[in-house]
């Protein structure tokens, strides 16, 4: 399985120690030019970031094009547009995204998106993690990702630890 990363995702599963389930989980991780740009900006301008390092082993690739020259009517910052329009270029399984406004975009495009929720179930289904309440944990303490209680217990009725 082919993904194409945006910089969330990296930068949370890296700030916990956990970006290593990318690797696990995919065939082959790919990122735009402009997260790797943006990851490198948050860790130098963020204290919360401080210490963690883009993975070496993540595809770091420039598009083709821009997404404004695919869909001009999209308004997404630099980081989200590429990384979708990666996806398409790369015709990639899914695209890892958090961000509410860049997964519709993606969708709308036809692109399948995986967020880090789901990347944690799958994780835990796959064996790779024993527990998914004290990464969920971890992820809101040390990395001050935001999620509603809602949906912390709907991924955790999900993994079985309800």
């Amino acid at each position: 399985m082919i993904v194409v990363a945006d910089t969330s995702v990296i930068l949370n599963l890296c700030q916990v120690g956990l970006h290593s389930l990318l690797k696990d989980l995919f065939e082959e991780v790919l990122a735009p030019l402009e997260v790797a740009e943006e990851f490198a900006r948050i860790v130098k301008e963020y204290p919360l970031f401080g210490g963690v390092s883009f993975p070496e082993w993540i595809q770091v690739e420039a598009t083709e094009q821009t997404l404004r020259m695919r869909a001009p009517w999209v308004q997404l910052d630099s980081g989200e547009s590429a990384a979708i329009e990666l996806a398409l270029e790369k015709k990639a399984d899914a695209l890892l995204l958090d961000e509410l406004q860049g997964r519709k975009v993606a969708e709308m495009l036809g692109v399948e998106v995986l967020g880090i929720l789901g990347i944690l179930l799958r994780a835990k289904q796959a064996g790779c993690l024993k527990l998914l309440r004290p990464v969920l944990d971890d992820l809101q303490m040390r990395s001050r990702f935001w999620l509603s209680a809602k949906a912390r217990e709907k991924i955790l009725i999900l993994a079985d630890e309800a």
